[in-house]
């Protein structure tokens, strides 16, 4: 039956009916109509409409359990041009997914169940039951399971139960897992009562349950990139860093202009990119190989829905919708721009400075007024501010603590906000190791100051607290603690720092371009070759022996002014912006020339002066400019060899295509994580948590940088490795247990009204203990 929820959507679930009652409803001939829909509304009117499906007539002997099965997958819309090894209707793939429907054709047989059918059924129910909903996995897809190809199907759901797919987490990383259930929810504006929508369907918008994770919408799916590979080769993804290179070309930080990154329609731009690929006279292999038939739409639509993600990612962070809404979260300070632009440096360590400074002087000051010493009776005034200090340690007790545990996860495990995103797609960065020494700083500073910063100055504030001798100082101080930590937040928020939230924004378009490409790649022919399927000796055949294949600044300045490596629209606004250039006109040099934006005061002066600043930092728009190598791309874009099909489907004798029995073999992917894919986000936290105690991330952190020569970095990212990022997890685990100690501290004091600290008694303590050793050795 469907449902009305209070969001106006109508959902359709099986009804579950074992034996039919005697007042159901009948067809012509006698034979029980399948279970009705129910559409309730959110006024508690119902509606009932029969299912378009007939329920089948089924003769009286053939209740088993056996003529069921048989029967369940009687409904499914079957392609009889595509088959695979080994199908059949009792294959648990298939069944697993349909205990709704197994129900309803048990609902249509006359009679009930016998016991031995009973126990088949709880046994049956069982295998189903662990298929979709598994406590644990430790399969591995074989490479025909990844493989989605055929017809589309219209107003059906892309993906089946039993599909494996790979799926964007909240910490924007594609992970594959099996499809276990698939729900189809009606749209808010469809009108179940409307007289013309009598026997009709509306257009379904589908969801999907997959390991741990519910209710998934179909843009966070897609096909597996292995499956993908084994149909089309490498050479479409050859073609996406290509793209973005070519897209962050076009791209500029200037307001009102047509290719503003605002303004510019990615998706439509990378389209167009993907047509002049497709159709060039150099790929005609890959053109025939696209447009086979045993491919189909749904093989072709597939991998256009897979290679242009990263660019529908950059449409909606520059569409200022909901899910990308920078304005609207108040995480974002200033060290998460020098984290994402990797420029504007003045201002984060002025604020850094303010804020590890005053803190520090609060300390001090207040250790100088603390005149109660240990054991000695307390004061009146002391006694006051201690009572004072009670009620905002139980605060903290019982919402400041729970508050930073959920802060910390926000922002270091997969919390669904714009600023744990960014933190997510900053992270893969760093383990790529594409990022700048300025960028790694302001990425680190951004992770800290949001969390072992806050909590650090959470424990200070308690020890400022109860060495606080005034009530008016213990609430002055405490509100004191919280301006601090807010600085960097505020700044950033301030109208004059960013307007309109669109530096964050190219940030952010930035890191998501860097996230998909692969900078060392592009490098080193090495890399390449094995990312790409390519001989390394035809790689330095074709780039000139040039180990750094694509990377060469001094080439890529040439191949910029070079027409055989432009478009006919690149042609004339070259020749246009040479034209007006050279008539020094200032209006149309702003249309035609890409002129460099920067962030930050001193990158603006070092570029006014010289124009070599993006030693310092680079440009928005500019940091693949090394990579424009258009005269190598050419000859690289059209070298990953295309897959032969008849490798892959065989034709059997009734027609279908089926896949040949060596893509049957099981095999590891990269971006399979079995241990994970029944773990909520809360557990999966709590391993990356202690893995993280463990210096589990310390290698995959230092691999990339030392590969790629970047011995600074390297120094950079063992000491935070050993020191800030094991500190950062391992003060939160101090910071309750003080808060606990603080506590009965203060209940101490306010029963006995004796004044003991003993932190400072085990200073005291030990100052005397090396007093005495001193004296005996003198």
């Amino acid at each position: 039956m469907s449902y009305k929820t209070d969001s106006a959507e109508a959902v359709e679930i099986s009804y579950i009916q074992m034996v039919p009652s005697n007042d159901e409803e009948k067809d012509q001939s006698g034979h029980a109509i399948s279970p009705r829909v129910l559409t309730v509304w959110p006024q508690g009117k119902v509606v009932r409409r029969h299912q378009s499906f007939k329920a089948k007539k089924l003769k009286k002997h053939e209740n088993s359990l056996e003529t069921l099965l048989q029967n369940v997958d009687s409904d499914e819309e079957t392609d009889d041009k595509y088959s695979k090894p080994g199908e059949d209707k009792m294959d648990m793939v298939h069944l697993k997914s349909n205990l709704e429907k197994f129900f309803r054709n048990a609902g249509t047989v006359h009679g009930s169940f016998k016991d031995s059918d009973t126990s088949q059924t709880a046994n049956f129910i069982q295998k189903i039951i662990e298929q979709e909903f598994p406590q644990s996995s430790g399969q591995f897809p074989s490479r025909r399971e990844l493989i989605h190809v055929g017809p589309i199907k219209k107003n059906k759901s892309t993906y089946k139960p039993g599909d494996w797919v790979e799926i964007e987490g909240d910490d924007m990383k594609w992970r594959l897992d099996k499809v276990t259930r698939v729900i189809k929810i009606a749209p808010d504006d469809w009108d179940w009562n409307a007289p013309e929508n009598e026997d009709k369907e509306p257009t379904w918008e589908y969801f999907y349950h997959a390991g741990s994770r519910r209710h998934i919408k179909e843009e966070d799916l897609r096909s597996p990139e292995a499956g993908l590979k084994t149909i089309f080769g490498c050479r479409p993804w050859v073609w996406q860093q290509w793209a973005i290179i070519k897209v962050e070309e076009i791209l500029r930080f200037q307001l009102g202009h047509q290719d503003d990154f605002f303004e510019k329609d990615i998706q439509k731009l990378a389209a167009d990119l993907w047509e002049q690929w497709l159709n060039h006279p150099a790929n005609v292999e890959f053109y025939e190989l696209f447009y086979d038939e045993r491919i189909g739409d749904k093989g072709r639509s597939e991998l256009l829905n897979h290679i242009q993600k990263p660019f529908e990612l950059i449409d909606m962070m520059a569409e200022d919708n909901d899910e990308w809404n920078f304005g609207d979260d108040d995480n974002v300070n200033v060290f998460t721009y020098l984290s994402l632009l990797g420029s504007g440096i003045s201002l984060p360590f002025v604020i850094l400075a303010i804020q590890i400074t005053i803190p520090i002087l609060l300390v001090i000051e207040t250790m100088k007024q603390n005149t109660c010493e240990n054991f000695k009776d307390l004061p009146d005034n002391v006694f006051l501010a201690k009572v004072t200090a009670v009620p905002i340690l139980f605060y903290y007790l019982y919402s400041v603590v729970p508050d930073t545990y959920d802060n910390f996860y926000n922002i270091l495990g997969s919390a669904r906000t714009v600023y744990s995103r960014i933190i997510s797609l900053r992270s893969q960065i760093w383990f790529q190791g594409d990022d700048t020494l300025i960028q790694m700083l302001g990425f680190k500073l951004d992770v800290y100051m949001n969390t072992s910063y806050q909590t650090i100055l959470l424990i200070l504030n308690i020890y400022v607290i109860l060495m606080t001798e005034d009530a008016i100082d213990v609430v002055l101080n405490a509100l004191a603690f919280i301006f601090i930590a807010r600085i960097d937040e505020e700044t950033a928020q301030a109208n004059w720092y960013d307007n309109d939230k669109r530096w964050v924004t190219a940030g952010a378009v930035e890191v998501a371009m860097l996230s998909t490409i692969r900078l060392r790649v592009l490098g080193s022919s090495k890399l390449f070759s094995e990312h790409f399927d390519i001989h390394e000796e035809l790689l330095l055949k074709v780039c000139d022996e040039d180990k750094n294949l694509l990377n060469n600044l001094g080439l890529a300045k040439i191949d910029a002014n070079d027409f055989n490596f432009m478009t006919d629209e690149e042609r004339i606004n070259m020749m246009c912006a040479k034209v007006s250039k050279d008539s020094k006109n200032e209006h149309a040099m702003e249309e035609y020339i890409k002129k460099p934006a920067y962030f930050g005061y001193i990158e603006r002066l070092l570029n006014k002066f010289y124009s070599s600043s993006a030693t310092v930092s680079f440009p928005a728009f500019e940091r693949f400019t090394p990579y424009r190598t258009w005269s190598r791309w050419e000859k690289l874009l059209y070298l990953s060899p295309v897959p032969f099909l008849e490798d892959i489907f065989v034709e059997d004798d009734n027609g279908k295509f089926r896949f040949t029995e060596e893509l049957d073999l099981n095999k590891k992917y990269s971006n399979y994580y079995p241990e994970e894919s029944n773990k909520t986000g809360g557990r999966a936290f709590m391993d990356h948590f202690w893995r993280a105690l463990l210096f589990g991330d310390l290698l995959p952190s230092l691999k990339p940088v030392w590969q790629a020569g970047h011995y600074l970095s390297f120094l950079f990212r063992l000491f935070d490795g050993i020191f800030l990022n094991w500190g950062t997890y391992f003060i939160h685990i101090i910071f309750p247990l003080y808060l606990l100690t603080s506590v009965v501290e203060v209940i101490y004091n306010i029963t006995s009204r004796k004044c003991f600290n003993p932190f400072v008694f085990i200073s005291d303590e030990v100052r005397g203990w090396f007093v005495e050793e001193g004296n005996y050795y003198n």
